[in-house]
């Protein structure tokens, strides 16, 4: 019987991979615009499922403005949103110094005057 944990060297495979692609988007994002490295960088920052559902709208002045599906993805990427920064910041090299998380237009309940 094997005693091999997770964590020896195949559990760690997924890692080194995941920081290899990470490394190689980096050099490929070097030629292009801030704004264009940032959205680049953010389906490998987030995660293909949170990609799906947030998608960057704007990067201007170190500030990414993110669009979410709905209230609850809204609430997971506020939660996340230091430790994206920090991932964004490494992958595209720049400097991101804030994530607004904004709804859809069409998600947005209208503001009623009293």
């Amino acid at each position: 019987m094997s005693s091999r944990r997770k964590s020896g060297a195949y559990g760690d495979a997924p890692e080194r991979m995941r920081d290899v692609l990470r490394g190689a988007l980096r050099g490929a994002l070097d030629r292009l615009p801030e704004a264009e490295r940032v959205m680049a960088a953010w389906t490998v920052a987030c995660g293909p499922q949170m990609a799906e559902r947030a998608r960057p709208v704007e990067f201007a002045a170190g500030v990414l403005t993110v669009e979410t599906a709905d209230v609850a993805w809204r609430r997971e990427l506020a939660g996340m949103r230091e430790r994206l920064r920090a991932e964004l910041g490494r992958i595209a090299g720049v400097a991101v110094t804030d994530i607004i998380i904004v709804l859809p237009a069409s998600a947005r309940k209208p503001k009623t005057s009293r």
